[in-house]
């Protein structure tokens, strides 16, 4: 199977454009999915092209994962947000 996710981005500053959101452009992203029985590693971030048409606008720092977890972890918890790691270090990675 292959996943492919559009992101629209838009910018909100209400000082500038009065409340009005503005279009920053869109881009594409595959996730990685990691299933239930996989040992998790936190997904490595990555630069994605952002486009307001074919122009390109700019650069996305992110990371996408599609997890499958049951109603229940492993650990007789539900799962959440905390359950998860999230990078120790993101001040490397974005350097």
């Amino acid at each position: 199977m292959f996943i492919v996710i559009l992101f629209l981005l838009f910018t909100n500053n209400t000082a500038v454009l009065q409340g009005q959101p503005e279009f920053l452009g869109r881009c594409t992203a595959t996730p990685q999915v990691k299933l239930e029985e996989e040992s998790y590693n936190p997904a490595q971030l990555d630069w994605f092209d952002i486009y307001r048409g074919i122009v390109k606008a700019g650069q996305l720092l992110a990371s996408f994962e599609l997890l499958e977890v049951s109603s229940t972890s492993t650990h007789g918890e539900k799962p959440n947000r905390r359950n998860f790691p999230v990078w120790s270090d993101l001040g490397s990675v974005v350097t």
